[in-house]
């Protein structure tokens, strides 16, 4: 029995060491997991209804052109009414069964193998195709022929 005793008394430090790691690191995961539910850092990065203007123009050529993919093709609603401003060469083309023109500032990413276009509506003055333009505008959405459509509402157009 007192062997026993002798061995429990030995053991006790260790295991008071171990409850107390235990303890502070369960402690520390609470906190952490508190802050990250209070502060939620993620919807800063990964949520645009946080952001009401979007500068392309100040963003990597691979950052730009994910962030395009973005607005077009993945989460398109989630842009509606925000500003954007991008930078990209001017293209037109013409849908003749409708007997429109379609213009959109065309940008690539950094090789330069890929590109997306943003379709955009100006009022002013029109530059020659080809030409690199800086936009700024509206995000917003339209209908046309039973389908739906994305596009900026320029506000201004530079030649740049």
């Amino acid at each position: 029995m007192e062997q026993k005793i002798e061995r429990q008394a030995e053991q006790t430090p260790e295991k008071k060491t171990g409850r107390t790691v235990l303890s502070v690191t369960l402690a520390l995961v609470v906190v952490v997991g508190l802050f990250l539910v209070i502060t939620k850092p993620w919807e800063r990065i990964a949520n645009p209804k946080n952001t009401d203007y979007f500068d392309l123009t100040a963003m990597s050529a691979n950052m730009v052109y994910a962030q395009v993919n973005d607005m077009i093709n993945i989460r398109p609603e989630a842009y509606i009414g925000k500003t954007v401003k991008a930078r990209g060469q001017y293209s037109v083309r013409h849908d003749g069964s409708a007997d429109k023109d379609y213009r959109s500032v065309v940008i690539k990413d950094a090789a330069a193998c890929c590109a997306s276009g943003l379709e955009f509506v100006y009022e002013g003055d029109l530059p020659p195709a080809e030409t690199t333009v800086q936009i700024e505008g509206t995000f917003d959405r339209y209908e046309e022929r039973g389908r739906v459509y994305y596009h900026i509402i320029a506000a201004s157009l530079v030649a740049v």
